[in-house]
């Protein structure tokens, strides 16, 4: 699962109430409230600027800061999981569970996906339906479709995650293919351009 335009999209309010949920005292909290707040946003075409407007969502990018309050506010969907377990790195999150039976596990996964859904949407967070995929390991089944949502998800062969291509065997063929092709690539590329460097002995 991903999230669509994720640090751009929370809400101030409920930032600040999870952050005081924590235990934030109260002067970092209304520290992290002015951060959020006091600031100032304009576009700049051709040379021109808009007027400046303040915005109302979202957390800075390109600070240590903002991955810290976007981690913050969306750890409480930990709660709200039954039987899946989870693994997420910022907006990238994969649910995941295990077992013999096919039924229970898809049964599993659609249910905490749907409670997921529902939570992002209470929180004003979007999911990225684009992004939404599931895989199957150690499965002789075909064409595994499950519905989340109202939304049809095709069981798909590979997926990448966090990097790392896995397919439904797990070998690790597709991630080794893809490695050696990046890697390949760079060395066409500084193959051509090694005429233009000069060699030190």
């Amino acid at each position: 699962m991903n999230l669509a335009k994720a640090f751009d999209c929370l809400n101030h309010e409920m930032l600040i109430d999870k952050l005081c949920a924590c235990g934030s005292s109260r002067p970092a909290t209304k520290l992290i409230y002015s951060h959020l707040k006091e600031r100032q946003k304009r576009v700049k075409i051709n040379g021109s600027f808009s007027s400046s407007k303040q915005p109302s969502l979202g957390v800075p990018q390109g600070s240590v800061l903002g991955p810290l309050l976007f981690n913050s506010f969306i750890n409480y969907f930990f709660y709200f999981v039954k039987d899946a377990e989870i693994c997420n790195y910022a907006d990238d999150i994969a649910i995941f569970a295990y077992g013999s039976d096919m039924r229970s596990i898809l049964k599993s996964l659609v249910e905490d996906a749907s409670l997921l859904s529902l939570w992002f949407e209470n929180n004003y967070v979007k999911m990225n339906d684009d992004k939404i995929h599931f895989l199957v390991f150690g499965s002789k089944e075909k064409d595994v479709t499950v519905s989340i949502s109202g939304s049809l998800i095709q069981e798909c062969d590979a997926e990448k995650i966090l990097g790392v291509t896995l397919d439904k065997t797990l070998s690790f063929k597709n991630n080794a293919n893809n490695l050696c092709k990046k890697a390949s690539r760079k060395l066409h590329a500084l193959r051509r351009e090694s005429k233009y460097m000069e060699s030190k002995s």
